[in-house]
């Protein structure tokens, strides 16, 4: 057997040392590299004094079977067009914007037996007119106020005179109008029907910098066909290109608030949900100086529901809503 001499175990313990060494300035290399990401901050702003142009697009269609075996198909496809204005610059953190729906165009079409086109624009739109068209034009016109927080939250919708008076109007009838039509009234009017088109965020941003591939919790509300969803659902900063931020949240949604609505159907009567079983996709596109490009948000499933006969009916549903910048002008 040969010995190792003195020198050449030396040798051999500086090459150890020296390896070990190099590994942990590769390591500490790979930690700082990690550690110092370039990092985004995602905020909502439109206090510049400019107007924003957006409009809102839903296209959905339903399949429904009732109790008795009985079916019922339609479609809608809707455009509500809308726009911010900075209200007042940033104060102690709270900026406020008007928000004004400017018009609708409202296309339904009952399983191919009927199509109704309404167009705000169109002096005859009335004759094309029914419910389904109500709950989504009753805030055309109206203006209110977005008062977004510190956290680029809406803390609070503050009603123009003109819906205030609406409202107290719907409150004060309620003993003497028809039930079906004071829901639908009541219920176009309330913050989750306005935030529904009018809200184009619809998710929480991270109160700190992120980086790309972050992942955080965030609540998040909607309505389709008539009902409340919210839940805290996982949205992932996906990248950046350009100087648009993109954000996106895949998730099932079942948890909804069992208000009275007003279903469309051959007749509106009075409906409770009683169960929902959606799958969901939200994409968010915001740019750099905090405004919103587009949102899309998917949902397709299962709703059922209770109508005031006690004749249950499902819904099988597939929608897409679309709210997109329409441009921007100085005021």
């Amino acid at each position: 057997m040969i010995k190792m001499s003195s020198c050449f175990k030396t040798a051999l313990l500086i090459f150890a040392l020296i390896a070990i060494s190099t590994n942990n300035i590769l390591a500490n290399n790979q930690a700082a590299i990690e550690n110092n990401r370039l990092t985004y901050k995602l905020i909502f702003d439109y206090s510049d004094n400019f107007v924003y142009k957006y409009f809102y697009n839903e296209n959905t269609d339903i399949k429904r079977e009732y109790s008795d075996k009985s079916k019922f198909n339609f479609s809608r496809n809707v455009n509500i067009y809308f726009h911010y204005k900075s209200f007042e610059m940033n104060k102690a953190g709270f900026q406020t914007i008007d928000v004004v729906t400017d018009s609708i165009r409202h296309t339904l079409d009952s399983a191919g037996k009927k199509k109704w086109n309404f167009f705000t624009k169109d002096p005859n739109c009335f004759d094309h007119y029914n419910r389904d068209i109500a709950v989504y034009n009753l805030n055309v016109g109206r203006a209110y106020k977005y008062v977004i927080s510190p956290y680029f939250e809406i803390a609070d919708i503050v009603p123009s005179q003109v819906m205030i008076n609406d409202i107290a109007l719907i409150d004060s009838s309620k003993s003497s109008m028809k039930p079906d039509k004071f829901i639908m009234f009541r219920n176009a009017l309330s913050k989750p029907f306005i935030n529904q088109f009018t809200d184009v965020k619809k998710i929480d941003y991270p109160i700190n910098r992120v980086p790309k591939d972050s992942v955080w919790k965030s609540n998040i509300d909607f309505v389709i066909n008539g009902v409340q969803f919210n839940d805290t659902v996982e949205v992932k900063f996906l990248d950046e290109r350009g100087g648009f931020y993109i954000m996106e949240s895949e998730f099932y949604m079942n948890k909804f608030i069992k208000n009275q609505t007003i279903i469309y159907g051959p007749a509106q009567t009075i409906s409770e949900p009683t169960s929902a079983n959606l799958k969901c996709k939200l994409t968010l596109t915001l740019n750099s100086l905090g405004t919103v490009d587009e949102t899309v948000l998917t949902a397709e499933g299962t709703m059922s529901f209770i109508n005031q006969e006690n004749k249950a009916f499902t819904d099988y549903i597939k929608t897409q809503m679309l709210w997109k910048a329409d441009g921007r002008f100085k005021y």
